[in-house]
């Protein structure tokens, strides 16, 4: 049996408390990103540098960290992110200027999995603040990016009923198709797996079934969606055609998409009800 030998590097993140006495500038060229997992408790780790990158001593002094969703929700115009937690920080090494921030799993398992941009001010000893550099361009905020990690959030399926979807004739030569609004994609939840689940519900229904997707991050023009293939028996088809089939029928594909929205077709000889569609991502 193999030997597998697993290593942990301490990580600190520079912050600099700025000297204007001090003419040597040395300070962080940018400021990268770190990554917080869900699920478990997370520890970010800081070092107060001055502009020499010369640790600050942190004796009677407290760091203060404020968080805030960092993306702007695309169907905002104006957007003013609110202050999700607002937590102390924990001194680590007084001497070195260390200090950590401890994200618990119950602070942050209802946020949504993202990039969130945090901003650390300094109190001293008459509790006077002071907001502290992340670069040598003087930005005062960093970011760190949110992903589903250890424990999954529990997202309840998107129920989309037969009268959400809209008629809409094709042409003088076809029937008419029935589409439903669009949908957010894997691509808008943060998650990287692509994967999309979908399950329909008929009774007794005759026609055609599909799966369209967008990769437009704008709300999709008519000519930005295209059909999803849907495997049946290893076979990949543009479309599932329903024979009376027993509800429910579940497909699961995997594709990184920003919007998704599904359409039926009933047959001319149809006697049956197309009756909902149940999608998770």
């Amino acid at each position: 049996m193999s030997i597998q030998f697993l290593y942990k590097f301490p990580e600190y993140i520079p912050l600099v408390k700025y000297d204007p006495r001090i003419s040597r500038i040395n300070m962080q060229a940018f400021q990268y990103n770190t990554k917080v997992y869900k699920g478990v408790s997370n520890n970010i780790d800081f070092v107060v540098q001055n502009n020499d990158r010369k640790p600050i001593r942190l004796f009677d002094l407290k760091i203060e960290v404020q968080i805030q969703r960092a993306d702007q929700p695309s169907n905002m115009i104006q957007y003013s992110p609110e202050v999700l937690l607002k937590k102390n920080c924990t001194i680590t090494d007084e001497q070195n200027g260390k200090c950590r921030l401890t994200l618990h799993h119950d602070e942050i398992q209802h946020w949504s999995a993202g990039f969130y941009r945090y901003v650390v001010k300094m109190f001293d000893q008459n509790d006077i603040p002071e907001y502290l550099f992340t670069d040598i361009n003087k930005n005062t905020f960093g970011f760190f990016e949110l992903q589903e990690g250890v424990v999954s959030s529990i997202q309840p399926a998107i129920e989309i009923c037969d009268y959400q979807f809209t008629p809409t004739p094709v042409n003088l030569y076809d029937y008419t198709i029935y589409v439903s609004s669009a949908y957010p994609g894997d691509a808008q939840t943060g998650r990287s797996n692509g994967m999309h689940s979908v399950a329909v519900y008929q009774e007794n229904y005759l026609g055609k079934f599909w799966v369209e997707g967008s990769l437009s991050s704008d709300s999709p023009l008519p000519d930005e969606w295209f059909k999803l293939p849907m495997a049946n028996y290893g076979y990949a088809y543009e479309y599932e055609f329903f024979n009376n089939w027993i509800s429910p029928i579940a497909f699961n594909f995997t594709m990184n998409l920003y919007w998704i929205r599904f359409v039926y077709k009933p047959d001319l000889a149809n006697c049956g009800r197309f009756l909902r569609v149940l999608y998770k991502n």
